[in-house]
């Protein structure tokens, strides 16, 4: 039996997803504010939602907003869920999500 915690990152309720031993890899490019904290509520987001950071890339930091490719393995095979988790977090911009094999 699942059972389904509700956690709040930075504001905004999301969803725990239950792990599973089907894990996908991603790789999402997220455009972030360049302030500290930032990449500590993006990295929660990912964990709360099921999601094992596996690398990560910082492109840029320039003109106050941070650049990075975050490679993600999260339980399934449909990021959605965890690519509206991180959407939903202020400043935070998904600008791409690509399969890893």
């Amino acid at each position: 039996r699942r059972h389904t915690r509700y956690i709040s990152v930075t504001g905004v309720q999301t969803c725990a997803l239950p792990i599973s031993h089907r894990m996908a890899m991603v790789r999402i490019r997220v455009a972030l504010p360049d302030r500290p904290g930032s990449l500590g509520a993006v990295a929660s987001a990912i964990g709360f939602a099921g999601g094992d950071i596996r690398g990560l890339v910082v492109l840029s930091s320039e003109g106050g907003r941070g650049l990075d490719d975050i490679t993600v393995a999260f339980p399934g095979n449909d990021p959605a869920d965890l690519i509206n988790v991180l959407n939903a977090i202020g400043g935070v911009e998904v600008l791409s999500v690509t399969p890893v094999n």
